[in-house]
């Protein structure tokens, strides 16, 4: 009788530890996945300049799944670094909530020309 309340119970943390398993992979793929098209829009910031349209433009096209934020973009130029940060939503396994990552990543304009 204690040998089948056992398996029981082990096989119940056997299957959290696969779920939590699971969700680290989640993780770690949306992550990245979000570093590549962070670097991405950084490589297109530095080849094309910054126009804050085109740009939107750029992530809504090719990162459809991601959030776009720069920050502190008055009065640049060429030369300039501008700091973006990008962040995806997950849901996981074990957390139904809301789970957010996020990148920050900085491009020098006009670098790659």
């Amino acid at each position: 009788m204690s040998s089948n309340l056992g398996l029981v119970l082990s096989m119940f943390f056997v299957a959290l530890t696969f779920l939590f398993g699971a969700d680290l992979i989640v993780i770690q793929s949306a992550y990245t996945a979000l570093q590549n098209d962070a670097n991405d829009v950084a490589y297109f910031i530095m080849k094309n300049g910054y126009n804050p349209d085109d740009v939107l433009t750029y992530v809504e096209t090719y990162c459809p799944s991601d959030t776009y934020q720069a920050t502190d973009t008055e009065g640049i130029a060429d030369g300039d670094t501008v700091w973006f940060s990008m962040t995806r939503d997950l849901s996981l396994f074990l957390f139904p909530s809301s789970f957010s990552v996020t990148v920050t990543r900085g491009a020098v304009i006009g670098y790659y020309d």
